[in-house]
């Protein structure tokens, strides 16, 4: 009984020179911490939200949704846009695979090289295409447009 209240009081007093000696490090550490995490939370969200949208678009073009897809293109070339969806109504897209990406934080840029298997009804042959997306991040808070959109033209299916 004697020996475990001894042992209770020597952990007692090591912990209270644990903490005492480690309370500015602990401070210290938690601040480096939540510093780190402030900083880079901004620039992650943004690269994560372009190869989100980068995904989500090449997926709806996959699975033939071209006017679904339209939500990516830039307000400025939606006509453009929507006439290359309407020449291409007999393609269907097999397959797609992102060959290289770029992702430029400081200017809000990206560009990706995607590669897409596609055939026409008309020819089962399948063909190959290398589709070069520019993406440009955009921030229009009062319409809530905030994301990546696509500055290039939809490609066009020979």
């Amino acid at each position: 009984m004697v020996d475990t209240k001894r042992s209770i009081l020597k952990s007692r007093k090591w912990f209270r020179h644990l903490v005492k000696g480690s309370t500015v490090k602990i401070v210290l550490l938690i601040g480096f911490v939540v510093v780190v995490c402030i900083n880079c939370g901004g620039r992650h969200t943004i690269r994560g939200e372009f190869e989100e949208s980068l995904i989500k678009y090449n997926d709806l073009v996959r699975w033939n949704e071209f006017n679904e897809a339209s939500i990516f293109v830039i307000e400025s070339l939606s006509e453009d846009y929507m006439a290359r969806v309407k020449a291409a109504k007999d393609v269907r897209v097999a397959e797609y695979r992102i060959l290289k990406k770029k992702y430029d934080e400081i200017k809000g840029e990206a560009e990706a090289q995607v590669e897409i298997d596609y055939y026409t009804l008309f020819s089962l042959k399948v063909k190959t295409l290398i589709d070069t997306q520019k993406w440009v991040f955009v921030e229009e808070k009062e319409n809530d447009k905030t994301g990546w959109r696509l500055v290039s033209p939809f490609p066009e299916f020979k």
